[in-house]
């Protein structure tokens, strides 16, 4: 299928720039349902933005969110120690109410059905989301990498087995998890789950 691509510059609340994000859809006139990238934590980088190509040539509206807009502009590193190092100082930058505002952002301005797809850090990013947004579909690829730097799971839910959500305990038990029922914060998900018996 015939693609195209370009770079958006969308406007987030309470920022003074806007957040710089690559789009790629099919050629063809839609409507298309829009599915989120997150990136690795390099960036947005010639890699990520193949597989927002990828996902356009299926039929999507694929948009790359800049995750580190607020630190720079369109940062894209290599996959090396330095580029590593650096990942890792952005990524402590990136907080819970930015991706909220980032995200919000874009749901506002794309059509739906939304979905989102994660890599690595983008995983954590999308798996987060989906707690805080009506996503249709959320999948997260290689999330494990990065646990400590992921932005901070919400209070009322944590991430177990399988990608179930489960009730925190205030203060967490350190030593014993015992099993809650699932939350499903997307509802399409729980319609489509055969009744817990």
């Amino acid at each position: 299928m015939k693609i195209e691509n370009r770079w958006l510059d969308v406007p987030v609340a309470g920022e003074a720039e806007p957040m710089s994000a690559y789009l790629a859809r099919p050629a063809a006139p839609g409507p298309h349902a829009t599915v989120l990238v997150g990136f690795e934590m390099f960036g947005v980088t010639d890699y990520v933005r193949a597989v927002a190509d990828r996902i356009a040539a299926l039929g999507y509206t694929a948009v790359v969110p800049d995750f580190y807009h607020r630190s720079g502009r369109r940062i894209c590193l290599p996959a090396t120690a330095e580029g590593r190092s650096r990942g890792l100082e952005l990524l402590s930058q990136v907080t819970r109410d930015g991706v909220d505002r980032d995200i919000q952002a874009l749901l506002d301005q794309l059509p739906g059905p939304h979905a989102m797809v994660g890599l690595s850090v983008g995983g954590h990013i999308a798996y987060y989301s989906a707690t805080r947004f009506p996503f249709a579909a959320v999948a997260a690829f290689y999330p494990a990498a990065h646990r400590r730097h992921h932005p901070p799971r919400p209070p009322h839910a944590h991430a177990g087995a399988h990608g179930r959500h489960r009730r925190a305990r205030h203060p967490p038990a350190p030593a014993r998890r015992r099993r809650r029922p699932p939350l499903h914060p997307c509802p399409t998900r729980r319609d489509r789950l055969p009744p817990r018996r």
